[in-house]
């Protein structure tokens, strides 16, 4: 007897939880009439075959369930330059057993999952050592990075006691031995805008394109492109990515503003007065809601394009308060509701987007 499975998710890739995930199996057993599938020893589910004795279960909603939304993790300055990171890695443990009136078969299955998600035709990479940025291969990335303003590379996973370290093929520094203490995400912090590793001599980044390698016990395992962008003004944003990661953009200092606002409902009043006493509107108004925009504008290449088209359908949007350099700041949540427009001409694109602050507090009754 042996439950034979048919589809499954990748046992050997880490998986993206927000695609669906079918299991589906049938049992060599005889008679059988349903299947109990039970998911970390607690939660039960119980399922039943088609016609031609195929069951069929999606995990999507039970992994989906064990994030806490899109929040960003693990954001205290520990005032380190690395750190273990949770909220990206799940695990599943899989239990199905199938009934008959006579006997049972059971299997336990074991799956990855981390927080992202793939479009169609896009493949789920083999490299645990992946940054959760935009990439064609799983190995080598581009991204811009904005001197005097956070900015954090994050890795998949990492497995328990191995060593990293950057090398910066520009300057020929490799970075102190960070070391793993679990099997988790990992976190670069390049820049706390208050210190980085340029500034402290830490892995010595220069003012043009870095070409950084993310070493595994000395083994090179990811290819970092990093521009890094001298200090200037200008509206920073954060947002949740496609690969369950953050990115970040600096969009030029000069923008336009709008205020809007709208009425909330009025109040009858009656203050029992005479025509020869004085009118009075009959109502009053409670107050009214505001809501502020910024429209913001930047040049970016192909590859910084590639990266800030996820901006446009995150679930998690943030604009930094500090809009100078070098500045402590808040991560402050925002909406928008714009759309990317570019072209394919190989030149610098110029992209806009409009953000809409959270509503003001005004005086209401």
């Amino acid at each position: 007897m042996a439950i034979q499975i048919t589809k499954q998710p990748s046992i050997d890739k880490i998986n993206p939880a927000y695609n669906n995930s079918y299991i589906s199996f049938n049992s060599t057993i005889t008679n059988d009439f349903k299947a109990e599938i039970i998911i970390d020893g607690t939660q039960l589910f119980t399922i039943y075959p088609d016609l031609e004795g195929n069951y069929l279960f999606n995990l999507k909603q039970i992994i989906k369930g064990k994030y806490e939304g899109f929040k960003d993790v693990n954001t205290n300055d520990d005032g380190t330059n690395g750190r273990n990171i949770d909220g990206i890695l799940e695990s599943l443990r899989v239990s199905i057993t199938v009934f008959s009136n006579e006997t049972v078969d059971s299997i336990e299955l074991f799956y990855d999952f981390s927080r992202g998600v793939k479009q169609i035709g896009e493949e789920i990479y083999e490299n645990n050592l992946q940054i959760l940025s935009s990439s064609n291969n799983g190995v080598d990335y581009n991204l811009t990075y904005f001197e005097g303003y956070p900015f954090t590379v994050d890795i998949l996973k990492v497995a328990d006691d191995v060593t990293l370290q950057v090398r910066n093929n520009n300057t020929s520094t490799v970075s102190a031995p960070i070391f793993s203490i679990k099997d988790s995400s990992f976190r670069f912090y390049i820049d706390k805008a208050t210190s980085n590793w340029t500034n402290n001599n830490y892995l010595g980044l220069t003012d043009t394109v870095n070409k950084l390698e993310i070493l595994q016990d000395g083994n090179i395992k990811t290819n970092l492109s990093l521009f890094k962008v001298q200090p200037k003004c200008g509206v920073y944003l954060k947002w949740f990515n496609n690969e369950g990661g953050f990115n970040y953009w600096l969009f030029d200092e000069y923008y336009k503003s709008s205020t809007d606002t709208s009425t909330l409902s009025t109040i009858g009043r009656n203050t029992f007065n005479n025509v020869s006493e004085g009118l009075e509107a009959p109502t009053r108004l409670i107050g009214k809601e505001g809501f502020k925009t910024l429209t913001l504008k930047s040049r970016v290449t192909a590859n910084e394009e590639a990266v800030i088209e996820s901006l446009f359908t995150s679930p998690l949007l943030q604009m930094y308060s500090a809009t100078e350099p070098f500045q402590s700041g808040q991560w402050i949540d925002v909406t928008t509701n714009s759309k990317l427009e570019t072209n394919n001409k190989p030149l610098k694109n110029k992209i806009s987007v409009t953000i809409e602050l959270p509503q003001r507090i005004l005086p209401t009754l």
